[in-house]
């Protein structure tokens, strides 16, 4: 990025910040954690959940920077300028836009918000894009993929002085596409203020987020917002599940070009004689009074679902459907989406992200029809999260599997013995006996005790936390890998349950 930027470059974008004396002053980088401060800097203090940022202006400043931004007032220098703005939040993401040159106008960006099927589908758009040979980027809950290089995701969305940062890398690396995840945080939360969206995606909506959004008519709303930032470009493109109730709200949002995708009711793209197996699918992507075949390495409903979206993305961007076919079918799996673990064992053993009650169902129902033996899972709620949603996700589960173990599921700041009553009033009624379910809070235990239960024909399922490589505990987070567990497991029952 070279020395850095004036500070009078970077004030372009703010609207009714207070004014500052220095508008030369040069501004080498950005922080909104004062511990990433250095000399030079500019901070932002964000009110965070359970920081604020403001208690530690002090702390940037001595550390160097240079400048704040705050939405109240702090102890600093008279030195140090304090630019007061009325949402700190939208403030960093636009400055930080500025700082990086305004990365995804230069870009063609895809985002892909809704509740489920954002990261496979964001796999899918990607293997795509490949496929046509385009070099692409990729941004999501499970990874960020930058050229070469790749690292794990902390965020869905990216806090955007991280996003913009990202997108700029893109760039650098000589990548003309990124394909990005979305999440209501990100867009309530105004981290993907400043972005210019070439495609917006929907995939679905169902309850889920209520302790940030309180009501889900603003959780709507916050996912409607990426696709009226789309605008009237002929070139912008909004993708529609029409098979989602809440779909003419997002459709009244686009003023720009909209495709709609659906499997029951009629869309510019559908799916046909879907045909579903373990470790295959298959169906006639219907689009524009054309058919193709199309076969893929994925499962269930929920997956022609995705396919559909990306497929959708893709045909908003140009491309022909023989490319888009092969994108589709390239694609394996992704980690933590309905995930086998094959290690020999009799019994089936599936690993999956599912924690909101429309996808805990759908996996459930999945299995259900591709199993003949009992279906076990393993499951539990997050804590400092939607608390309401914690008996009927209980109660679904008893109600579609033979037997289940409630277990923690990064219980945070809450007590996962409290959590798991909360999940266990639902459970009861259906399993008031506690006959077929039971409490189990060491998730190394829960796990072991469900695959000591399998028998040959059964499934297992591992569902909540799937590509998560920790626990979010009250002390912070702890190490964790629920496939590393399932297989020591497995390699310490044996083969006793081979058929």
């Amino acid at each position: 990025m070279g020395p850095g930027k004036r500070l009078g470059e970077l004030l372009v974008a703010l609207e009714g910040a207070s004014r500052v004396p220095d508008l030369d002053l040069l501004i080498r980088g950005i922080a909104y954690d004062s511990r990433r401060v250095r000399p030079g800097y500019l901070f932002v203090c964000i009110q965070g959940f359970r920081e604020d940022g403001h208690r530690y202006a002090q702390d940037a400043v001595a550390r160097g920077a240079v400048c704040l931004v705050a939405e109240k007032r702090v102890e600093v220098p008279p030195t140090v300028p304090v630019i007061r703005v009325g949402n700190a939040r939208r403030a960093l993401a636009l400055l930080a836009n500025e700082f990086y040159d305004r990365p995804s106008t230069q870009l063609t960006l895809i985002g892909v918000t809704g509740t489920q099927g954002k990261t496979t589908t964001v796999y899918l758009i990607e293997s795509i894009l490949r496929e046509a040979g385009y070099p692409v980027g990729l941004i999501g809950t499970i990874v960020t993929r930058v050229g070469a290089r790749e690292w794990k995701s902390t965020y869905t969305t990216p806090e955007s002085l991280d996003l913009q940062e990202s997108l700029r890398a893109c760039l650098s690396a000589g990548l003309t596409h990124v394909v990005m995840e979305v999440s209501s945080h990100g867009l309530a939360l105004e981290r993907v203020a400043g972005c210019v969206f070439d495609v917006g995606v929907f995939t679905n909506l169902s309850s889920d987020h209520l302790d940030l959004h309180r009501t889900l008519e603003r959780y709507l709303a916050a996912k409607a917002t990426l696709f009226a930032s789309l605008g009237t470009g002929k070139d912008r493109c909004a993708i529609i599940n029409v098979d989602d109730r809440h779909s003419s709200l997002i459709q009244r949002a686009a003023a720009c070009r909209r495709l709609t995708y659906g499997i029951q009711n009629p869309g510019d793209i559908m799916a046909r004689e879907v045909r579903a197996g373990l470790r295959r699918l298959e169906f006639t992507l219907e689009a524009f009074r054309e058919t193709h075949r199309v076969r893929m390495s994925l499962t269930g409903e929920v997956n022609v679902y995705n396919a559909l979206a990306a497929a959708g993305a893709c045909f908003g961007l140009g491309l022909d459907r023989a490319t888009i076919v092969r994108g589709l079918e390239r694609v394996e799996g992704v980690p933590g989406r309905f995930e086998l673990v094959e290690a020999g064992q009799g019994y089936l053993v599936i690993i999956d992200f599912a924690h909101t009650e429309r996808a805990v169902e759908q996996l459930l129902q999945t299995v259900r029809g591709l199993v003949r033996g009992r279906v076990i899972t393993v499951f539990g709620c997050a804590g400092d999260r939607d608390q309401t949603k914690r008996p009927r996700i209980g109660e679904l589960v008893a109600r579609l599997s033979d037997y289940s173990i409630i277990t923690a599921d990064n219980p945070a700041s809450e007590d996962p013995r409290e959590i798991a009553l909360q999940v266990d009033r639902g459970a009861r009624e259906i399993d008031s006996a506690g006959q077929r379910h039971a409490i189990v809070l060491d998730r190394a235990e829960a796990i072991t005790r469900a695959i000591a239960t399998a028998k040959p024909g059964d499934a297992v399922i591992i569902a909540g936390k799937g590509h998560e490589e920790y626990q979010i505990m009250k002390d912070g987070f702890v190490p964790w890998s629920d496939r590393g567990e399932v297989l020591r497991a497995i390699a310490a029952r044996g083969t006793s349950g081979r058929p």
